[in-house]
């Protein structure tokens, strides 16, 4: 989830992850952990995502 230092910086939103909580007061991390609960993965670091796809494209083929 691009944006996470955002939190740092009350007031401010940036990319998509400011403009889906822009107007509440939940924060980036609150909305990761919603998207977890909700059985999505979501990459710490922006060099996890390949593993994470091919987990998931492995996990629809029953392996």
């Amino acid at each position: 989830m691009a944006g996470r230092f955002m939190d740092e910086m009350p007031g401010m939103r940036f990319g998509h992850a400011g403009t889906i909580v822009e107007g509440k007061d939940d924060t980036t991390a609150d909305k990761i952990e919603r998207m977890r609960a909700a059985g999505i993965a979501v990459a710490e670091r922006i060099e996890e995502i390949p593993a994470l796809i091919k987990e998931r494209i492995l996990a629809t083929r029953g392996h």
